[in-house]
């Protein structure tokens, strides 16, 4: 196995786990911040864990897509999530304007912070709504958004992607 390859007093958590690594987090802001390592990310690659560390990987969509004035990403998956990272001192907002798909005129939508913190429950109409939450970082510095829908995917002619909804123009500041 590969149980010596981890450092004394490291969290086990289940290889297939569905929730997101807080202990792990937890374990880390434990280590003087001098001696503080990197940290491997799905989407932005390897980052110094410094007190400049901001950063929001995006689980379950399309990589980002751009036409030089907006930029959007679609969910290839009904449930999908953002994991957030934040080691800076100052609390962080989390904007994106929410689109349905192009097969549906209103989308239900349920997005909340991990582990039952509501941030959004309702209906989307084909004009898209923009949404702003603060974000709950400071203890653990993750926060993980999961949004649900319950649509059906849709396919547009010439693409073979199941596509579930639009997030555009995300933004963390």
């Amino acid at each position: 196995g590969y149980s010596g390859a981890f450092p004394s007093g490291y969290p086990i958590e289940p290889f297939a786990s569905e929730v997101p690594p807080i202990e792990i987090f937890r374990w880390i802001n434990q280590i003087d911040k001098n001696k503080r390592g990197c940290i491997v990310t799905e989407g932005n690659g390897t980052k110094q864990i410094s007190n400049k560390l901001k950063i929001v990987e995006l689980y379950g969509f399309t990589p980002i897509e751009t036409n030089g004035e907006v930029n959007w990403r679609w969910a290839v998956n009904p449930q999908t999530f953002f994991m957030f990272l934040n080691y800076t001192d100052k609390f962080s907002t989390l904007s994106f304007q929410l689109n349905p798909n192009d097969c549906q005129t209103v989308q239900n939508f349920e997005i909340t912070e991990f582990p039952n913190r509501e941030l959004f429950r309702g209906s989307v109409g084909n004009e898209g709504r923009l949404l702003e939450f603060k974000l709950n970082v400071q203890e653990d510095n993750v926060s993980r958004i999961e949004i649900n829908t319950d649509s059906p995917a849709c396919k547009l002619e010439g693409d073979p992607r199941d596509l579930y909804y639009e997030i555009k123009n995300l933004r963390v500041d």
